[in-house]
């Protein structure tokens, strides 16, 4: 009998036999199922929500731990993945506590199910239903001669584009869930389900925080009373992050909404939503894969998604001869419809590069005194202890301008303008251009106090814009040249 053979047959009989037996436990069976995989030494652990656990090293010193749980406790890694979830609530909590431990991977199986991850990157590597597939898709991976041979570290990553489609399958699936509830409609979904991305992507980029406020653990309390509380709170708790986010740090993204207030207030689906946020990796929020996420429908807006900027002259004349007598006279314009998305984020931080070297040359507060760096207001939160505010801003290692002025903010409100054409362009542009700025702000170059207005930057498309104008101007005199008169 084969090795696959042998763990088929060993899979089946602890499900169909002993799983139901008072008297047998799985330790035995759990350290058979690691003998077959050729895992015959390594320290035994016990961790609440799994079984029995086992923590092994590999030749190249990773440490891999195995959990083992007891039937009923994991999902069909399929459906998950359907879904567009990379975790259940098992494989959450048991990934966490190896991420604690610093452990390099985690394989989570009942013996029927079974789910690999990579711990340091929150990837989910493998996964399989059923002992047949396991053996078939997952077991080579984890056998120790391949793993010794670098096996783990050279599986297949999923690929970025992929990783786009399964977030839009999820905010696709959830704005019609949305859009069908009372007073729900699907342009009201849509501003909902870009708050969600926003307020997932700053989780992993923690700018918005002071000595008695943090947004990390506003938003974990978000999902504790999803999972752990009554709906009601975790509504409650969720509309209050997002009126803390325009009240204290001033983001427009969550300006009142009454349409949003009251979707979530009234639909108790949103609970379930919010418990599947955590149940996607990390790597789905990044600006990239979120904007990829975009790369659907007509085929003109996903060329715009993939579109890379193109060298403009024009432009880079304009910010060589940038001086302070400009600011508010002249913007650089972006035209969404014939650039694409891309270019947002390339062309502002090569116009906040130009104005961080203005910046040092003049005094831009005396100029500028509407773009000083704020400090955030927590009102009924608490008093804000300035103090304690600038003596964070000092010891962030953040080169701040002798000015002490936002130059985020400066380029925002004097510099920089987006023309959209469609809904769906204004969408797509606001998300992209407040994704970037959040990573701007949490590098180390820009200190950070509030955000800057975002939703005055980026308006509807004249019909024509001078650039149209200018370019239809040069094409005839072009054509003109080219023919003699009769």
């Amino acid at each position: 009998m084969s090795v696959e053979q042998k763990m088929v047959k060993l899979c089946d009989r602890w499900w169909t036999e002993l799983s139901h037996s008072k008297s047998e436990t799985m330790k035995p069976v759990a350290e058979e199922w690691l003998g077959l995989l050729g895992w015959s030494e390594g320290e035994a652990i016990f961790l609440e929500g799994a079984a029995y656990g086992f923590v092994v090293e590999s030749a190249a010193g990773q440490r891999i731990v195995f959990y083992f749980t007891m039937p009923g406790q994991l999902e069909t890694p399929s459906v998950m993945i359907k879904k567009g979830l990379d975790y259940c609530e098992t494989t959450l909590m048991l990934v966490g506590a190896a991420q604690l431990e610093h452990y390099d991977y985690a394989v989570i199986t009942d013996l029927n199910r079974t789910y690999a991850y990579d711990a340091r990157s929150d990837e989910l590597l493998l996964s399989s239903d059923s002992p047949n597939l396991f053996v078939r898709d997952v077991m080579e991976e984890l056998l120790k001669e391949n793993v010794d041979q670098g096996a783990l570290v050279e599986a297949r990553r999923d690929p970025a584009s992929y990783v786009a489609r399964q977030l839009r399958t999820w905010s696709e699936r959830w704005v019609t869930v949305l859009s069908r509830e009372p007073y729900g409609s699907e342009a009201v979904s849509d501003v909902i389900m870009d708050r969600i991305l926003v307020l997932r992507f700053l989780y992993s980029h923690p700018i918005c925080v002071t000595t008695s406020w943090s947004y990390k653990q506003q938003f974990t309390q978000v999902i504790a009373s999803a999972y752990e509380e009554s709906p009601a709170s975790a509504r409650r708790d969720l509309l209050r992050l997002m009126d803390d986010l325009h009240r204290i740090w001033q983001s427009d993204m969550f300006a009142p909404d009454d349409s949003v207030r009251r979707i979530i207030t009234c639909s108790v689906v949103v609970v379930e939503m919010i418990q599947e946020l955590a149940l996607m990796a990390k790597n789905k929020f990044t600006l990239s894969t979120i904007l990829e996420s975009f790369n659907y429908g007509d085929a003109s807006e996903k060329a715009r998604v993939r579109l890379v900027p193109e060298p403009n002259d024009d432009r880079e004349s304009w910010l060589g001869g940038l001086s302070t007598a400009d600011f508010g006279k002249a913007k650089l314009e972006l035209d969404v419809l014939e650039e694409g998305y891309r270019a947002i984020p390339y062309w502002f931080d090569r116009l906040l590069n130009t104005v961080e070297r203005i910046a040092r040359e003049h005094d831009l507060s005396t100029l500028i005194s509407e773009c000083t760096l704020a400090s955030p207001d927590l009102g009924e939160h608490g008093e804000m202890d300035l103090f304690s505010w600038s003596e964070e801003q000092s010891n962030s290692h953040t080169k701040e301008p002798p000015s002490g002025v936002d130059l985020v903010h400066v380029c925002l409100s004097r510099l920089f303008h987006v023309w959209t054409a469609s809904e769906r362009q204004h969408r797509t542009a606001r998300i992209v251009l407040l994704l970037h700025l959040i990573e701007l702000y949490e590098s180390d170059r820009y200190p950070f106090g509030v955000f800057p207005e975002v939703e005055q930057v980026i308006t509807e498309r004249p019909t024509m814009l001078d650039s149209d104008k200018t370019w239809l101007y040069q094409s005839r005199s072009a054509s003109n040249e080219g023919w003699d008169a009769v």
